[in-house]
C-alpha cells in the first residue's frame, strides 16, 4: 500500500477480512476495541492488517456502555 494510492477492491476486501478478523478475536475474548479509526489500523511487514491495543472489557465498562442499542440480540 502506498500513500495517496487508492485500493483495488480485491485490496478493500481483503484489508475489510483482516480487520474483521481482528474484531472477531477481541470478541473471543470477551473484549470490545473502542475506538475502530484509521490511526488505529496497524500493516505488519507482510501486508497484514490489525487493529492497535484499545480493547476493553465489557464487565468493566459502564452499565449503559454494556447494553445494545437497537434490535441486535
Amino acid at each position: 500500500m502506498k500513500e495517496g494510492k487508492q485500493c483495488t477492491i480485491d485490496e478493500v476486501v481483503r484489508i475489510g477480512a483482516d480487520l474483521a478478523q481482528a474484531v472477531q478475536s477481541l470478541h473471543s475474548q470477551n473484549a470490545i476495541h473502542l475506538d475502530i479509526n484509521p490511526e488505529n489500523i496497524l500493516i505488519d511487514d507482510k501486508g497484514n492488517f490489525g487493529l492497535s491495543h484499545h480493547a476493553r472489557y465489557p464487565d468493566l465498562l459502564a452499565e449503559e456502555m454494556r447494553k445494545g442499542v437497537g434490535s441486535a440480540p
